[in-house]
């Protein structure tokens, strides 16, 4: 994700949705960062990835798709 322009402001944008319907902030960017963590997983497991520029397009794929069974599945958070 670090060589794909645009994700940093994507992850705001997700951010945002995420407070739109949640008033507990952290909950809320706890969520999105872990639907879009979960929605890169997703697209680095897609075989037709090969760099940067597939990798974006498997990305948007992904997150556009991503159901709760995904998130269930690949959820993983530490407490520390």
């Amino acid at each position: 994700m670090a060589q794909v322009t645009g994700m940093g402001c994507l992850a705001s944008s997700i951010c945002a949705a995420f407070l739109a319907l949640e008033k507990d902030s952290l909950k809320a960017a706890v969520s999105a960062m872990s639907v879009m963590s979960i929605s890169g997983e997703l697209a680095g497991m897609n075989p037709t990835v090969r760099g940067p520029g597939s990798f974006r397009s498997a990305f948007l794929d992904a997150l556009s798709e991503i159901t709760q069974k995904d998130i269930h599945s690949l959820l993983r958070i530490e407490v520390r």
